[in-house]
């Protein structure tokens, strides 16, 4: 089965957060099915784009969508719609 999995703070297990949606994924590809996961790359540098990465033979989009815990509440509100609307 082709899985499209969509979750805008995706973290590996070699970064600091939860990897709920790492872990599922990568089971989902330990049962033989195809995972393209969408995500936001928070720590884009500025003018970066979409990139694509291979993680434990999950494939991960990474949207350059900057986030962080020190933006003001209508600045996370920003990213989110940017994340969900590109």
């Amino acid at each position: 089965m082709k899985i499209t999995y969509i979750h805008q703070y995706f973290h590996t297990p070699s970064v600091p957060g939860s990897i709920r949606s790492h872990e599922m994924a990568r089971r989902f590809v330990e049962r033989g099915h195809e995972v393209n996961l969408i995500t936001a790359d928070r720590l884009a540098p500025p003018g970066s784009g979409w990139r694509v990465s291979t993680e434990a033979g999950i494939r991960v989009h990474w949207l350059p969508v900057p986030y962080s815990n020190n933006m003001s509440a209508q600045e996370r509100v920003r990213a989110f719609y940017k994340f969900a609307y590109g």
